[in-house]
């Protein structure tokens, strides 16, 4: 099974070699190295130590990471069905954002070969954070209420501004996974949208026989593992109510397969997913922990104590993190960063291109569906076999866990089909 703890970790002086055979103007360079939470690739974010005579900036840049075969199938019925993409493959889309829209992805280095670490990676550019500024991601800034309302709101409508782009921008003429580029050609841009003739032959000329494939196909990847693994669905409740001290009380989780395979039928038979016209870039996991800002700051007097370091205004969005593992052509609707959009998000949006996501109930109960299909694809890439792993999770943290999360939106989108409308 997938799991993005099987990824390689990368050392310091690991780093420090990636960064000096690409960029040769950092060949004495040392490096710090942090790893990057929440975002659904393994990522670091590097400070480059450069030796230059100009070394007041602050010099950064990013390091992705995909293990070789982690990032390749899962098993429908005798079909293969991709549900990642190879970096190969986000390097060519990466392009083509670049190309059509505004959005700072960067250029990206690539390297296949496994030289410096047993892994695939992309390396961005560096670049320099501005003097008196501090770097950080649009989901931390949020979480440590660095940011007015203001510059909140200013961050949503620029970020609806960058998918209505995106998915007006960047299209294709077949719906599905994109097709990876063939190893000769890869670094070898521009290349065009469609690398390769369409999966899935007629059928990837319907979002809604596209769609269903990839859904029934990572639902018997869950059903599979959950079936072969009794212990995989037990995650901790963190109550110990009647529970001898040092033992915790489980949770079991049980997939509803049937009801969710009765309202599949339900919406096939509404061709609820018939209603997408135009295949559009979707990159489906994307969300703010890959969106980073820089924020000018400026010393607050604090009445005869230590001066203190604080945001102003005259931020802006620096780097997006290509999160396009799980990118597909395919309904914009599906873009989980439309699961609760706020009314700045849609304001961009449509100013930038982009259709009114959801406009009639049946659009609801398609969200719905998306939900679901996200979080079956956390428990196919992320539990059952990282029990122990979530169990101390819960242990340290009081967040409920990523995976305890994915089961209960399971159990949360189910309970919701049951009567959601088709209309």
């Amino acid at each position: 099974m997938i799991s993005t703890r099987d990824l390689t970790v990368v050392s310091k002086e690991q780093a420090a070699e990636i960064v000096r055979s690409h960029y040769d103007q950092y060949r004495n360079a040392d490096v710090q190295l942090s790893r990057l939470s929440g975002v659904y690739q393994r990522a670091y974010l590097i400070d480059i130590l450069h030796t230059s005579v100009d070394n007041s900036q602050r010099v950064v840049c990013f390091l992705i990471l995909s293990t070789p075969g982690l990032d390749n199938t899962t098993y429908g019925d005798d079909v293969v069905v991709p549900i990642a993409n190879p970096l190969s493959t986000t390097l060519a889309l990466s392009k083509l954002i670049q190309d059509n829209t505004d959005i700072p992805i960067s250029d990206h280095k690539i390297d296949l070969s496994l030289s410096i670490v047993p892994c695939h990676y992309l390396l961005s550019a560096p670049f320099k954070v501005p003097e008196g500024h501090i770097l950080l991601s649009l989901s931390q800034a949020r979480r440590e209420g660095i940011l007015s309302p203001a510059e909140d709101a200013q961050f949503d409508l620029r970020v609806g501004q960058y998918l209505g782009q995106l998915h007006s921008n960047v299209q294709n003429e077949w719906f599905g996974m994109p097709q990876a580029p063939t190893e000769s050609r890869v670094g070898m841009l521009p290349l065009p949208i469609a690398f390769s003739t369409p999966p899935g032959g007629d059928s990837a000329y319907s979002w809604q026989e596209t769609f269903i494939t990839l859904f029934e196909a990572l639902l018997a990847r869950v059903e599979s593992h959950a079936a072969n693994d009794q212990k995989s669905a037990a995650i901790s409740d963190g109550n110990t109510n009647g529970v001898e001290a040092g033992e915790k009380q489980k949770k079991k989780y049980t997939l509803p397969s049937k009801d969710i395979h009765r309202s599949l039928s339900r919406a096939i038979s509404f061709f609820l997913f018939d209603d997408v016209q135009v295949p559009s870039l979707v990159m489906h996991t994307g969300t703010a922990d890959d969106i980073f800002i820089t924020l000018p700051i400026k010393s607050k007097d604090l009445g005869g104590l230590p001066p203190i370091e604080v945001p102003v205004p005259d931020s802006r969005i620096t780097y997006v993190l290509p999160n396009l593992t799980h990118a597909v052509w395919g309904d914009p609707l599906l873009e989980t960063m439309f699961t609760s959009p706020n009314k700045a998000v849609l304001e961009g949006y449509v100013g930038a291109g982009g259709s009114k996501p959801i406009v009639f109930p049946r659009q609801k109960t398609k969200r719905l569906w998306y939900t679901l299909f996200s979080a079956l694809l956390v428990l196919a890439e992320e539990g059952f076999e990282t029990l122990e792993e979530q169990e101390k999770v819960n242990d340290s943290e009081p967040e409920k866990s990523k995976v305890e999360r994915a089961w209960e939106i399971v159990e949360e989108c189910v309970e919701a089909l049951k009567n959601a409308p088709y209309y």
